[in-house]
């Protein structure tokens, strides 16, 4: 594999419910915002 300028690698993560719990735990975080899902979520 070779790398060249203006290559774009990405990379994606969906988090589970237990590591966003698991966060607040870490963080002292524990807002409502992190655990209440938007709409958008299915």
């Amino acid at each position: 594999m070779s790398i060249a300028v203006g290559d774009v690698f990405t990379w994606e993560k969906t988090f589970t419910e237990e590591e966003i719990i698991q966060f607040g735990e870490l963080t002292g975080d524990k807002g409502n915002h992190h655990t209440e899902k938007d709409e958008i979520c299915i």
